[in-house]
């Protein structure tokens, strides 16, 4: 075989989220709630390869489901998938679900985050990525990669008055976001795909049943750790393979569902139900489509 290629497909993920009231003046981030239930997720993989297969990590300890086994290079040839759902690798947590919002700087720099309980102050010079601040205005750093969370002092905007920005720590992560694992590899008789290939990534979002989705349902994934933020705005990532994806081992790809604290909708008087406004649910059906690649925009470069 001279050329393997094309197509691995990751959907669907359903994410439902449903809001309690605090009844306080400051306000959890993207909505006036203690916490996101989360329901109905599901992640399924698929190839149109015969030769690309995927596996994925199972449980090793029944409905706790707080540890893992992962696939041997040796199950996942000879099972042969094309399809599988992929096991929730993060449920350390409650079986409900609950997560709280939060948001991934994906920039290579650390970001300024409008915070009136910030320790820092702006001089009017922030890095990329920041939020807009005025010369004497409070920040909270985020460092790149990173993961935070906030709070809100307006009820109807998930941003404008924020406090309290918090760095979400690894050892917290299972809190904000739904973790994903699935393992590829090539049949035996395929050729490697080669470093300095490219791996594209592809987002796509549509409605839950009859329910419109929302554009705060959102993913990242990390490939050979790096991190890819992908949403309905910034749809498609191109990963420039570090080592090569082959038949004598198994590359792990993380998907991390979450919610956007940032988005439009998900503030208290969206979700809940506010004189003549009828509460809404924040939902969204997910895919994220794993190309092979030789280049990493379509042009050729």
């Amino acid at each position: 075989m001279t050329k393997l290629t094309r197509k691995l497909f990751v959907s669907i993920m359903t994410l439902v989220l449903t809001v309690m009231a605090l009844g306080t003046s400051t306000f959890a981030w993207f909505s006036m709630n203690t916490q996101a239930n989360a329901t109905d997720m599901v992640v399924t993989a698929k190839s149109n390869a015969t030769y690309l297969f995927i596996g994925s990590a199972t449980a090793t300890d029944g409905a706790s489901a707080s540890t893992f086994q992962v696939p041997t290079l040796a199950s996942v040839q000879s099972g042969a998938l094309v399809t599988t759902t992929l096991a929730k690798t993060d449920l350390t947590l409650a079986a409900n679900n609950d997560r709280y919002p939060a948001f991934f700087n994906e920039k290579a720099n650390a970001i300024h985050i409008q915070d009136a309980n910030g320790t820092g102050t702006s001089n009017g010079t922030d890095p990329e990525g920041s939020d807009t601040l005025a010369n004497g205005d409070k920040y909270t750093e985020i460092g790149s990669e990173k993961w935070y969370t906030a709070s809100n002092k307006l009820s109807s905007a998930a941003i404008g008055q924020t406090v309290n920005v918090k760095e979400i720590t690894d050892a917290e992560l299972n809190k904000y976001t739904v973790k994903y694992t699935a393992y590829l590899t090539l049949s035996p008789d395929s050729e490697n795909y080669a470093a300095g290939n490219y791996v594209k990534l592809t987002f796509s979002i549509a409605n839950n049943g009859d329910t419109a989705y929302d554009a705060s349902v959102q993913a990242v994934v990390e490939i050979e750790d790096t991190y890819y933020k992908l949403d309905s705005t910034n749809t498609t990532a191109y990963h420039p393979l570090t080592a090569a994806i082959t038949n004598a081992a198994l590359t792990e790809v993380n998907i991390y569902v979450y919610v956007n604290g940032r988005s439009t909708n998900v503030n208290s008087d969206y979700v809940n139900e506010i004189a003549n406004n009828p509460a809404h649910t924040l939902t969204g059906k997910v895919g994220i489509q794993f190309d092979l690649t030789f280049e990493d925009d379509g042009t050729g470069n």
